[in-house]
């Protein structure tokens, strides 16, 4: 063989050189890699549909078919370099498995082994991607729909008591982690009660509240046998009641007033006298705490419209209107309100002082004034009961749901009395069973305090509200109805007596009427339009303040039917001038109030009257001003809302056709009283 043949056979036969051998290598190498990075954003994107919270349906398909399509390159690559590696040499895969522990792979093979396994978790992603649904349904089966549960709960202490709803709901698991009874709290206030279950849950209320409960948190059990004499078939009350804690009623004073730390008689009686100090309680219309107060104050040594006067000169000395008891305290907690006591219930003195109103009120630390409860001789107690209400099934229904339905109720009245449900609720500051309670670690309650607990019977409670009705102080009302242009406005309600299309107009007449209804004999009102009519801004004087009899009722009725809406809207003029004349009245003994209904904003060009200059003066004026709005006006947009608060009363912006219903509260709240 001749030199150069030699020498060209032994170029040949050589091994090749690293940096030929890594040439040779580079385009297996990069599809590898290359597979591997595309695996590697695979899987993220897999575990990202799996785990994420929050994405639409939309963008989670979008999420998993990335990761199917990144996953497609890692298993090509996987394949491809199986298929040439087995064909090439199968024995080079054993070989390396099977090889003695001394043997070392190459730092070359070892990171084609960790990209050859990121390309198989790549396929295998892709694969887990392709088949979410149905892997899902293997190992993580969709939870059923979980019974709905419905329960009304006091307006007083609401939060805590959604508290232990929800407590109660998260407790409601099955073997897979699923929530099998869904609890949805509906609290309400003692006013909306009475008008719920006297109208069987049904009409304006069922309207205004919507699905009617399932179980009744009551605050008494008189509360639930009241409610029954209320209804024309009492079926849904017939169960047996389940007590399931109490709370006694307290005069609660401020603790730095050393001189009404006495008896709680004895304190109210000095509350009473013109001084510093002042006395509020929430209206008993609203707060059936506040009513229950009323069985040992008017045992006093007092007159009862002594009593009420009191009680209304501490609200006004505060500037707080009629409330319930829960608002009642967030409003003194927010005025740091240092001289004035408060007639409540050793639980809301709890909750208060510990910062635990929760929802209730925004409390963003401990009252800078903390409250003492003194307790009454007579140690009235609320007694909360807990009844499963037993409706007729709804037509249509699902008898298996209903029944469903039937047991998670009891279930959860079983649970209230069992120590977790008992543990719950002396969270939210009432006795219990429990051995740890919010009243153990409170300041300014002694639960060795009124240890024999007195509740009252349903049949004190006619009594009573009778009474609070008949000690009220009088009222002189000033009715003002918007009849501009704006009242003719047509609204889905019907039709009037006329068959024409019933009207703003027809509408605000109707509700006017029922609010006639509610005047007492000792009560006075005068009926005003605004405007007089076109061209003429002034209101039109229709009927001058007189007694409530039946003659001033009738030719009030007769005058508003005859109006025909035409003209501006001089609404803040209208309540200016109404103010005027209610100031003049000066009688000690009477509230002045103003209730306005209107359809528009105040359009009026021959006045300037403002609301900031409204305001000013109904804050000074002693007039409450009561506002309904309807149509395209607003609270808001006339600004009456603020108008409104500052005289103590309150604004109302409502559809038409809950028009007359809230003109009822309205007039429920400014009696005060029910006139059963």
């Amino acid at each position: 063989m001749s030199d150069g043949a030699h020498r060209d056979s032994a170029r040949t036969d050589r091994p090749p050189r690293p940096s030929e051998r890594r040439r040779r290598l580079d385009p297996t190498a990069t599809a590898v890699w290359a597979g591997a990075a595309s695996a590697a954003i695979s899987v993220a994107f897999n575990v990202l549909s799996i785990q994420a919270e929050g994405l639409t349906g939309t963008e989670l398909e979008r999420i998993k078919n990335l990761a199917i399509i990144l996953a497609i390159p890692a298993f090509g690559v996987t394949t491809a370099i199986l298929w040439a590696r087995l064909s090439r040499s199968p024995t080079r895969i054993t070989a390396l498995v099977d090889a003695p522990p001394t043997h070392r792979p190459r730092p070359t093979t070892l990171l084609f082994i960790t990209a050859l396994a990121l390309n198989l978790l790549g396929a295998c992603s892709g694969m887990v991607a392709l088949f979410q649904p149905q892997l899902l349904d293997v190992f993580d089966p969709p939870c059923e729909d979980p019974i709905e549960l419905t329960v009304a709960v006091p307006q007083e202490g609401a939060a805590g008591f959604t508290d232990v709803v929800a407590e109660f709901a998260d407790d409601q698991l099955d073997e897979h982690g699923c929530r099998t009874v869904s609890v949805t709290a509906l609290p309400l206030s003692w006013q909306e009660v009475e008008d719920a279950f006297a109208d069987d849950w049904q009409g304006r209320m069922r309207l205004s509240l919507g699905i009617r409960p399932d179980v009744w948190i009551a605050e008494s059990a008189a509360q639930i046998d009241y409610a029954g004499s209320l209804m024309d078939d009492d079926a849904p009350l017939a169960g047996e009641p389940v007590p399931i804690g109490t709370t006694p009623l307290v005069l609660a004073v401020p603790q730095d007033i050393e001189s009404l730390h006495t008896a709680a008689e004895t304190a109210f009686a000095s509350l009473m006298q013109p001084d510093d100090n002042a006395v509020v309680r929430a209206d008993p219309e609203q707060s059936l705490t506040a009513l229950y107060h009323l069985s040992w104050l008017y045992e006093l040594n007092a007159n009862d419209a002594d009593i009420e006067e009191a009680i209304t000169s501490g609200l006004e000395s505060n500037g707080i209107g009629k409330v319930g008891d829960t608002a009642l305290l967030c409003q003194l907690y927010h005025r740091d309100a240092a001289t004035t006591a408060v007639l409540t219930t050793e639980r809301a003195v709890a909750v208060y002082n510990e910062e635990e109103m929760g929802s209730d009120c925004s409390q963003t630390d401990r009252p800078d004034t903390q409250l003492d409860a003194l307790y009454p001789i007579e140690d009235v107690h609320l007694d909360y009961s807990a009844l499963h209400l037993g409706w007729p099934d709804p037509e249509g229904a699902d008898p298996a749901v209903e029944a469903d339905r039937d047991r998670a109720a009891e279930d959860f009245i079983d649970w209230l009395t069992a120590p977790d449900g008992q543990a719950s609720l002396a969270d939210t500051g009432i006795r219990t069973d429990a051995a740890e309670t919010l009243l153990a670690r409170a300041g300014g309650v002694n639960t060795d305090a009124a240890q024999e607990a007195h509740v009252l019977d349903s049949g004190a409670l006619p009594g009573l509200e009778a009474r609070f009705s008949e000690a009220r102080m009088p009222v002189q009302v000033l009715l003002a109805v918007d009849n501009s242009a704006a009242m003719s406005q047509a609204v889905g309600t019907g039709q009037a007596e006329d068959g024409e299309d019933r009207t703003l107009a027809d509408v605000a007449l109707a509700g006017a009427q029922a609010a006639l209804d509610e005047f007492e004999d000792d009560d006075e009102f005068g009926v005003w339009s605004f405007p007089t009519g076109e061209g003429d801004p002034e209101p039109d004087r229709l009927l001058e303040i007189g007694p409530a009899d039946e003659v001033h009722r009738t030719q009030a009725v007769t005058t508003l039917a005859a109006l025909t809406p035409e003209g501006d809207t001089p609404l803040y003029h209208t309540i200016a001038e109404g103010v005027s004349v209610l100031e003049g009245a000066d009688d000690e003994r009477t509230q002045p109030v103003m209730v306005v209904i209107t359809g528009g904003e105040d359009d009026d060009p021959a006045h300037d009257t403002g609301v900031e200059a409204l305001t000013a003066r109904l804050n000074e004026a002693g007039v409450r001003l009561y506002v309904v709005t309807v149509a395209g006006a607003t609270c808001e947009t006339t600004g009456l809302d603020e108008v409104a608060e500052a005289s103590l009363g309150r604004c109302e912006s409502v559809q038409a056709g809950s028009l007359e219903a809230t003109f009822a509260g309205v007039f429920d709240e400014i009696w005060g009283g029910d006139d059963a």
